[in-house]
């Protein structure tokens, strides 16, 4: 006679339902939306300052880190997200004054402009799936973004727009041109990204080693019969108490 054995809901070598939640659930896609859109709008919050205050224009040397960050482990439909998100935030506050006043034109600028940095989110992803996360493409992708919007029209610049109040940039922009402070400011912000994202990495191998070290520095002093008769106290045994 067979016996199968049966434990829990399922039979041996049957899959058994999964329940709750654990680590490989995934976060909900509203969530992981709002994250999106904080950090593409952090990005659109720091290139606005930087273009339209010019005391605050060193915020243009980190203005793509936070939505870089997010596109460097993103694949093509999120980078697509992403740089609408980033598109739709710094255009709907820069064009707000035109929406005002020519609905028509305003609207057609936003989406327009909207388009173009969702194409370069969707690019960007695309060339890390092929030749990985290159600091020097994305500063040629940029360079090919920020030259369609000046000629489009959009906008007289993104990070070429910011005032550079020190006189060395003017010199670079009078020697190589205005785009070439975007170039470099780009390219800052990807090897950033570079250096954080190979510190994260290296960090999960850091702890394994460390805890292969704990492990085994446990095996030296395994628990046996002389922990148990040190530390073993029966039931019988309690605390001395005092008859009156």
């Amino acid at each position: 006679m067979a016996v199968r054995l049966v434990c829990g809901r399922g039979a041996v070598g049957q899959a058994t339902p999964r329940s709750g939640f654990d680590s490989r659930d995934v976060i909900p896609s509203g969530a992981r939306r709002a994250e999106d859109f904080l950090y593409a709008g952090s990005s659109a919050l720091l290139l606005l300052g930087a273009n339209l205050f010019p005391q605050y224009w060193l915020a243009s040397f980190v203005a793509l880190v936070p939505l870089l960050s997010r596109i460097i482990k993103a694949g093509a439909g999120r980078a697509l997200r992403l740089g609408t998100y980033f598109g739709l935030s710094f255009f709907g506050v820069l064009l707000l004054d035109l929406c005002i006043i020519s609905p028509v034109a305003g609207l057609f600028k936003i989406a327009c402009g909207t388009a173009l940095f969702g194409l370069f989110g969707w690019t960007v992803a695309w060339g890390r799936r092929r030749w990985g996360f290159n600091p020097l493409i994305v500063s040629l992708l940029w360079i090919g973004l920020e030259l369609a919007v000046i000629k489009l029209g959009f906008a007289t610049g993104l990070l070429a727009g910011a005032k550079a109040g020190h006189p060395a940039f003017h010199g670079m922009a009078a020697l190589f041109g205005f785009l070439s402070i975007s170039f470099l400011i780009v390219l800052l912000d990807s090897l950033i990204i570079s250096a954080i994202d190979a510190v994260s990495t290296l960090a999960p191998a850091r702890e394994s080693v460390s805890l292969r070290g704990e492990r085994k520095w446990d095996l030296l002093l395994p628990p046996g019969p002389v922990a148990f008769e040190l530390f073993f106290v029966p039931d019988v045994r309690g605390p001395p108490c005092s008859i009156d």
